[in-house]
């Protein structure tokens, strides 16, 4: 048996014992309809997007994300998508909406198990 196999073994058995290691990843939380648009501006466009914007049903029905300072944007899960309508609802912030997702990433999608807003 070589590495590789040693290593799929032990990748297989942590992600069936529910042990999968979670990345974090840091950004800017935006819609998804927004992080295409703040990409296309690039500069400081995503920090200086508003929170009431993420907020607008047209905004907030294709769901959310975060967009990295590479402009790299990671599309979360249901259960991402609720965290982050929730975050927003309860904050104060006007724009700059840093965030901290932990969670299993598959390409370009986030499985998010946990979300925070920094002040």
């Amino acid at each position: 048996m070589n590495w590789t196999h040693i290593l799929r073994a032990a990748a297989l058995t942590g992600i069936l014992a529910g042990t999968a290691l979670a990345e974090q990843v840091d950004g800017i939380l935006i819609t998804t309809m927004c992080a295409a648009k703040a990409v296309k501006e690039g500069g400081d466009a995503a920090a200086k997007h508003e929170r009431t914007c993420n907020l607008k049903p047209n905004c907030a029905k294709t769901g959310f994300g975060v967009l990295t300072p590479d402009n790299r944007f990671f599309q979360f899960d249901e259960a991402g998508n609720a965290k982050a309508l929730k975050a927003l609802q309860e904050s104060a912030k006007k724009d700059d909406m840093k965030v901290v997702v932990t969670g299993d990433v598959q390409g370009d999608k986030i499985a998010v198990s946990s979300l925070k807003l920094e002040n």
